[in-house]
């Protein structure tokens, strides 16, 4: 998530959206984010590098058709400001493989925010993920990165998951995040893990228990789901339910 008001990124507003997102990766198409099937807890997953997703408009894209399950893309969104495309706008590229139950994809995206240097900077993102299944067993991985192409501040991502399905209905999965930010985030480090038991009640629907710990280097407050903690450490534990329409 961005600071605007300073240009930058914060740790105190990186933000969190789901425990199974830091989970895993696999790609639902050349421009898909880099996520996992589940998006639940909205209690463990990074923002600021738009692993939850976020839409682009007025775009204009081509994708390949799939080869040996490599498909490749490219997109670029228009600027919302006539006269001057540069404002405002968008481009994205992505390489996506699939092979039975592994799923593989990177993908990098620039986009331009009227907050920033009046539309014509903003953030670049760079993803890289891959998971598998085997079994029972779901293992996973992630490298994400965040850019300011204004003032130059930058945070990466190293996550790795495990999920276990012990039955149809039930899954445990645990997931550890390690963020780093440069000199202009004052070298901020995240420590972050999660644990997550779900069950389905249905094939849409499915209740959770979800927790969550978080430690900084102190360079920021400890925040989780838009809750700051007033140190650098911070636990948080959430029941919840989730329907997919």
């Amino acid at each position: 998530m961005l600071n605007f008001r300073t240009g930058s990124f914060s740790a105190d507003l990186l933000g969190v959206s789901g425990l199974a997102q830091i989970a895993g990766a696999v790609a639902g198409g050349p421009f898909a984010p880099v996520t996992t099937n589940g998006q639940i807890t909205g209690l463990a997953a990074t923002n600021w590098d738009r692993v939850g997703g976020k839409r682009m408009s007025n775009v204009i894209k081509v994708v390949s058709d799939e080869l040996a399950g490599l498909s490749v893309g490219v997109m670029y969104s228009l600027g919302g400001t006539a006269g001057d495309f540069d404002n405002g706008a968008g481009k994205s590229a992505a390489i996506n493989f699939r092979n039975g139950e592994t799923r593989a994809a990177v993908v990098y995206t620039e986009q331009n925010y009227a907050p920033v240097n009046n539309g014509h900077s903003g953030i670049t993102n760079l993803l890289a993920g891959a998971r598998t299944k085997y079994a029972h067993f779901t293992v996973s991985g992630i490298y994400s990165e965040a850019r300011n192409t204004h003032t130059g501040a930058k945070i990466s991502a190293l996550a790795s998951g495990v999920g276990y399905d012990f039955s149809p209905a039930w899954n445990l999965g645990g997931a550890y995040t390690y963020e780093n930010g440069n000199e202009l985030l004052k070298n901020v480090v995240i420590n972050r893990a999660a644990l997550q038991l779900t069950y389905k009640l249905s094939r849409r629907t499915s209740v959770y228990a979800a927790g969550v710990y978080r430690r900084t280097n102190g360079a920021y407050a400890a925040e989780t789901g838009n809750i700051v903690a007033s140190g650098n450490i911070q636990s948080v534990f959430q029941l919840g339910m989730m329907h997919r329409f």
